[in-house]
């Protein structure tokens, strides 16, 4: 159970999801995804650089992994929830 943001700003660990309901309705970012797009986009996840604003920068969300291996876009499902701060 990942999100697709790293579980801390300094290193590359895996995040957890935020909101175990995405995941009991299969709403995860890679819900949509295969495992093999999960192992790699972690296994690189802050080592592929981008280009972003005419500046270099460690890719660093699903939707930029997919975007930079050529991937269509709605294998990301863009609509798992964000933490609620209540």
């Amino acid at each position: 159970m990942a999100s697709d943001k790293g579980g801390s700003g300094n290193t590359a660990n895996i995040g957890s999801i935020h909101n175990i309901q995405d995941i009991l309705n299969g709403n995860g970012v890679f819900a949509k995804a295969s495992e093999e797009l999960f192992d790699d986009y972690w296994a690189n996840f802050g080592k592929i650089e981008i280009l972003s604003a005419n500046k270099r920068k460690k890719l660093s969300s699903f939707s930029e992994y997919l975007q930079y291996r050529g991937l269509p876009s709605e294998l990301n499902n863009c609509r798992a929830s964000k933490r609620s701060t209540k």
